[in-house]
């Protein structure tokens, strides 16, 4: 069964080429490695041959000519379609080199692209992400022949993220208690009944604001209120 693969590269270090001020709809195109074919942080594998099947594909030799293949700042969890509203950049060209899959990008001058634009003026290392759908066999290896590719997206990654994750695991989650549906209901309706107070409260003052003793008491409430129920849920 195909699953959604989205991968993402523990370091991806881009040279900018170009800054794209003779194209108003470039704000610079960078060069970088976006994947490789060691096994990656989750344990997959994809291989040279499958990354010299999605370069040679007939769906990505039109989408980088029809300027078409296009990436989003973030990479989606659930869906693979591409999101004009959150588009970034526009891949336009993939090779290998190496042991590597290179690709060129031009940063386009969207809401999401002025914004990895500007982390990368300020020295941000940025990560790439590969968004596709296929198997994954049970030694880990992407079988190339059912394998979908549709696109890189631009992540926010530190260069030390594989690091990050293994701090993550080493938590201690044995006393983390599993709250349930009806948990989740009684706390948010506390929250509500927090709400109504405080609009009651404005209405019997007159003033479309609280004052600073006010709002110090509804605070302390809300305060409360969250203690109770942390008190709850850990019984």
């Amino acid at each position: 069964m195909k699953q959604i693969l989205n991968e993402e590269m523990t370091q991806s270090l881009f040279e900018t080429i170009n800054t794209g001020r003779k194209d108003p709809a470039i704000l610079r195109t960078i060069r970088g490695v976006v994947a490789d074919f060691n096994p990656n942080r989750n344990g997959r594998i994809y291989p040279r041959e499958l990354w010299e099947k999605v370069i040679a594909s007939e769906y990505v030799k039109e989408m980088i000519d029809s300027k078409m293949l296009l990436g989003e700042a973030d990479h989606p969890a659930e869906r693979v379609e591409i999101e004009i509203k959150t588009v970034s950049h526009a891949i336009n060209k993939l090779w290998i080199e190496g042991d590597a899959v290179f690709a060129e990008m031009d940063i386009l001058n969207t809401p999401e692209g002025q914004k990895v634009n500007t982390l990368l003026e300020y020295g941000s290392k940025i990560g790439v992400s590969s968004r596709g759908a296929g198997e994954v066999g049970p030694d880990g290896m992407v079988d190339p022949d059912s394998y979908q590719f549709f696109t890189f997206d631009i992540v926010v990654r530190p260069s030390v993220g594989a690091a990050r994750i293994a701090e993550e695991e080493e938590r201690d989650i044995s006393n983390l208690k599993v709250v349930n549906e009806g948990e989740i209901a009684s706390i948010l309706s506390s929250y509500k009944n927090l709400d109504k107070k405080l609009e009651e409260a404005k209405k019997t003052s007159g003033f479309n604001y609280l004052e600073e003793n006010e709002i110090k008491v509804y605070s302390n409430n809300i305060i409360e209120e969250l203690l109770k129920e942390n008190e709850e849920l850990n019984k």
